[in-house]
């Protein structure tokens, strides 16, 4: 299970909250850290450096290892399964409470490297190395300029190998029915990336970047009216 935490999210939305059942009673419906602690398995919280103090403490009581896991809406004492296991991403840039990290073992990964997208496109996606590597150009010079304002995509929409794998599915379609071509590229690029802006100043930007890899808007879609695609991980 992969959570990606926004700025909003709240406690009850890992753990569950009160809803109503039969006969007009409410009950604690389980929310998706709690299945896990119930019933095992790898639960992955990404962008911890959004979670507020309540999922904080809630998360670092259960990466110091405890044993039973005190659901904080029900107080129902729950045994945390043996197979559980809690993989918590965040940027090392930013603080966290001093407490999180010393209950972990705390592990560096570098990002992924332009080849490394290019890589995985190929691999995971059958696209031809010279398309993969145009796309992964594309991607690395949109982080690029999002770092230094040129571009601003929202706090919802971090940068990251999910947009990528995105266009790549569109035309891993298009490729199967035959219709990879340079518009179909350009379609894509466009509806997943270019959706998110809305200044015209940042549109330009964007069409000034995507040009820059021989990619122009398509006649029928543009920066300024696509919409964007869900790259598919639960969000808070």
């Amino acid at each position: 299970e992969v959570v990606r935490l926004a700025r909003t999210a709240t406690l009850d939305q890992l753990v569950g909250a009160m809803r109503p059942a039969k006969k007009k009673q409410l009950r604690v419906k389980d929310g998706p850290l709690t299945q896990m602690v119930r019933g095992g398995g790898v639960f992955v919280v990404d962008h911890l450096e959004q979670a507020d103090p309540q999922i904080l403490a809630c998360l670092t009581a259960l990466a110091r290892g405890a044993k039973t896991f005190h659901h904080p809406v029900s107080n129902e004492p729950i045994a945390v399964n043996a197979k559980f296991r809690l993989v918590l991403l965040g940027d090392p840039a930013k603080k966290l409470p001093p407490q999180l990290p010393m209950a972990c073992n705390v592990v560096e990964v570098s990002p992924y490297t332009a080849d490394d997208h290019r890589q995985l496109l190929v691999e995971q996606h059958g696209l031809s190395s010279q398309l993969s590597a145009k796309l992964a150009a594309l991607h690395e010079s949109l982080v690029e300029a999002s770092k230094n304002g040129v571009l601003d995509f929202g706090r919802r929409f971090p940068l990251a190998f999910g947009q990528l794998r995105t266009v790549a599915q569109r035309l891993e379609r298009a490729q199967k029915k035959g219709a990879l071509d340079d518009a179909a590229v350009a379609e894509a690029v466009f509806d997943v990336y270019g959706g998110r802006l809305t200044a015209q100043s940042h549109i330009d930007a964007f069409s000034d970047l995507c040009a820059a890899q021989k990619l122009t808007p398509p006649s029928s879609t543009s920066a300024s009216t696509s919409k964007p695609r869900n790259p598919g991980v639960r969000g808070f």
